[in-house]
């Protein structure tokens, strides 16, 4: 029973990798820790990504790329300098939009504390809403997204104090992609009046996500998707195991979308500043 069990569990992570990243693909998984750096690795299909996750203990951490590169060559070689080719090379397929909670209080409360005290702080600091406002956000945007372009979305909570909003499209060519990016938060950021986006590191090479089903060190949470309708208590406890339950998600498109996107790209080569008031109009479906 025990055996059946795990299989269903390994079934579900593993459709839910293919669904996020197909069956192969040329990205980066990062393995490491603070304390001791992160090493990159190239992943070239779910296979392998798989077997990552299945070996991935609580000593360390795993982090892959959002973006897939059609670059042939082993991208672990390009330097943090190499920002061209990241760039040139990332298909773009997605946007994840990240909500961030500031921890500067808790690493003040806890700066004298044992190692089981600081746990037992942060723990008890999530199970009382400290990360309510980043999943009420997340929430929000999640629905507009969909009542604007009819797009779907997944979420993620990292297991400590971010929320990952992915959002899929087909893949699409722009000129001006880190700037088209870059209008497209600030106009949900206004639009919506949010507080908890971050979006000061959208190039490419920055653009990595913490591996969905892996561990948080500091809350011993993990990485999980859910479901829009759960609240914030769910969220929290759903991430205390390492089992993924069933999400409604599945990918589409919108073209309604993606001409917002060429529309901003479009207009940045003639004019590289753009006023909150005609982005809604670039980004407003009947444009």
């Amino acid at each position: 029973m025990c055996g059946e069990d795990n299989k269903m569990k390994n079934k579900r992570i593993y459709k839910l990798f293919e669904t996020l990243y197909g069956d192969s693909f040329n990205r980066i998984l990062l393995k490491g820790n603070i304390e001791e750096g992160y090493e990159r690795h190239p992943i070239r299909n779910i296979k392998e990504l798989f077997d990552n996750y299945e070996k991935t203990d609580n000593t360390n951490e795993s982090f892959i790329s959002v973006y897939d590169f059609d670059e042939d060559a082993n991208t672990t070689k390009w330097f943090k300098s190499d920002l061209a080719l990241y760039e040139k090379h990332s298909i773009k397929n997605c946007i994840i939009i990240r909500f961030h909670e500031n921890t500067d209080i808790l690493n003040e409360e806890t700066e004298k504390a044992t190692e089981i005290q600081k746990f037992m702080f942060i723990r008890r600091s999530i199970n009382l809403g400290f990360n309510k406002k980043i999943i009420e956000e997340c929430k929000q945007t999640a629905s507009f997204i969909k009542e604007t372009y009819d797009l779907n979305s997944l979420a993620i909570f990292n297991g400590y104090n971010e929320c990952h909003l992915y959002i899929f499209f087909n893949p699409i060519d722009l000129k001006n992609a880190q700037e088209t990016l870059y209008y497209f938060y600030r106009f949900i950021e206004n639009q919506l009046n949010l507080e908890k986006m971050n979006y000061k590191n959208i190039e490419p090479f920055s653009q990595v996500t913490k591996l969905i089903g892996t561990q948080n060190k500091n809350t011993r949470l993990y990485s999980k998707p859910f479901n829009f309708e759960w609240d914030y208590s769910t969220i929290i406890k759903n991430c205390e195991n390492k089992i993924i339950n069933e999400i409604n998600f599945e990918k589409n498109d919108s073209e309604a979308f993606k001409q917002g996107l060429i529309s901003v790209d479009e207009e940045i080569s003639n004019n590289p500043k753009i006023s909150n008031e005609r982005l809604s109009e670039l980004f407003n479906p009947t444009h």
